[in-house]
């Protein structure tokens, strides 16, 4: 598609634009959501925890792909320090890791995690769809050929693996069904997170089928297929502890 903007003489990847809106419109949207829920120096911490996650998001971006990709730990450690591309997936964990470590230095005893994680996620998800549209403007993560598809310019990666073919515009469909859990989040805001990662889990599995760059297969699933399949599973056991304890509480503790 677009992956270089020129502006002002500078020449700007359209992704690296599309990651730094996903991050300031994420803000915006937990500020404007939450201005009648947490205090304003509730807000404050949050934003400036939202800021020292980022290199736990970047560290688990970038690890996903060498941890795939290796074939033995001495090949992980050869290439470590090379470019090896970002994977969402990475990055989400690495920003769940990152936030647990966090938020007892950020936020303390002064708003319950689980509710913090739940007001987070509308947040997640605007930032996860433009984030998927500067890689759609990028050319990576990019489809199958198809009839119906988008065809990207000379010079993405899409354009040297497949030339000038159609090709599925997998990062956009992400967008859109990404997009499509906003409003059931907003309607179930107290189950947030499990509706988030249960539903991307899937919507991530099946469009895994139409992708066509390198997914680093090994087996018949993909790797972000492994890891959805692993998120999908952890959530429902969680979300059948927390029935299970909810419900004896109410059976014994009268």
């Amino acid at each position: 598609m677009y992956p270089v903007i020129k502006l002002f003489g500078f020449e700007i990847y359209s992704y690296n634009i599309c990651v730094m809106l996903a991050f300031l419109t994420a803000v915006l949207v937990f500020v404007k959501r939450t201005k009648r829920v947490f205090p304003l120096n509730v807000q404050d911490s949050v934003i400036a925890m939202m800021g020292a996650d980022i290199p736990f998001i970047i560290t688990g971006a970038a690890l996903h792909n060498k941890f795939f990709y290796a074939s033995s730990v001495s090949d992980f450690f050869d290439i470590l320090f090379d470019n090896t591309g970002i994977a969402f997936l990475g990055g989400l964990i690495g920003g769940i890791i990152g936030f647990l470590l966090l938020f007892p230095l950020f936020i303390g005893s002064r708003v319950k995690m689980t509710e913090m994680m739940n007001e987070l996620v509308p947040s997640v998800i605007t930032g996860h769809a433009i984030g998927r549209i500067g890689c759609l403007l990028g050319g990576c993560c990019y489809g199958k050929p198809s009839k119906w598809g988008i065809v990207y310019k000379a010079g993405t990666p899409a354009y040297e693996a497949y030339g000038a073919d159609r090709l599925f515009p997998v990062s956009a469909a992400e967008a859109v069904l990404v997009s499509a859990l906003l409003p059931v989040v907003l309607k179930f805001r107290k189950k947030a997170v499990p509706i988030y990662l249960m539903g991307y889990s899937v919507i991530r599995f099946f469009l895994e089928f139409l992708r066509g760059d390198e997914r680093g297969v090994k087996g018949i699933l993909s790797p972000a297929q492994k890891i959805c399949t692993v998120i999908f599973c952890i959530t429902i056991c969680a979300e059948c502890a927390v029935r299970h304890k909810r419900s004896y509480l109410q059976n014994h503790v009268q």
